[in-house]
């Protein structure tokens, strides 16, 4: 009773039938089934009958999200040279990440802040989730002011959502439910009321604009409230629920 909540950051690791966790290797591996040994990075072998041999297969095993440029450049790789063509040089080192498409980020900060008709704890959030597209995001809400207006009650740099953003993640960041909106894009559920103070306006802006059925949107609310009645720690989840 006196653990109210705890988190594990769970790594993949390659399977090793023997020997001690801290042995097995932590780099990942592209492992191609057809050899039965890596192709590239970490080095495993098929053990005995433990993984069939397949022609034309490759398998990511293991990895991390910080190295996964270098992941995804040795997979492509292993990809061609199974193909017997030679790889294209790739762009990735020098291709700047989504939003950071700007020499001098400070420079373009302040003139985002100078410009724009937001208050400044709203542009203040949409440059830090954002970076240099936060103009972007800005422009979806142009026609309907009602858009950049905060979803919250409370606004603050962690609350501050707006219905711009929920469009965004849906038209632009391939989110697919009001879960990956406010979980895995603008990270509304990760703000002192993990979202519960937003998730039904964030889903009447998905009907509004983007065509969600009435029943959607109620069943991706639900569906919301569940991840967090699962993943929430209980006392924190029945306050904010009665507030919400």
């Amino acid at each position: 009773d006196d653990v109210l909540y705890t988190y594990a950051g769970v790594r993949p690791l390659p399977h090793k039938p023997e020997g001690e966790t801290g042995g097995v290797t932590r780099s990942h591996v592209v492992f191609d089934h057809a050899k039965g040994s890596s192709a590239a990075g970490g080095k495993i072998t098929r053990s005995g009958a433990d993984l069939p041999q397949v022609g034309g297969l490759l398998s990511i095993i293991g990895g991390k999200l910080t190295t996964y440029l270098n992941l995804s450049r040795q997979t492509v790789d292993a990809v061609y040279k199974k193909l017997d063509r030679k790889a294209p040089k790739s762009r990735s080192r020098k291709v700047p990440l989504p939003g950071s498409e700007t020499s001098d980020f400070e420079a373009f900060a302040a003139g985002f802040e100078s410009a724009s008709t937001i208050p400044e704890v709203l542009s203040g959030r949409l440059l830090k989730l954002y970076g240099v597209r936060a103009a972007e995001v800005l422009k979806v809400g142009e026609d309907d002011p009602d858009l950049l207006t905060p979803l919250s009650p409370i606004v603050s740099v962690e609350t501050a959502l707006i219905g711009a953003e929920v469009i965004w993640a849906l038209r632009e960041e391939m989110a697919e439910t009001l879960s990956d909106v406010l979980l895995r894009r603008t990270m509304a559920g990760y703000g002192p009321r993990v979202g519960l103070e937003v998730a039904d306006a964030a889903a009447q802006v998905a009907v509004k604009h983007l065509g969600w059925e009435q029943e959607r949107a109620e069943r991706e609310v639900r569906e919301y409230r569940e991840w967090i009645e699962r993943y929430t720690p209980k006392e924190f989840r029945d306050r904010e629920s009665s507030r919400a």
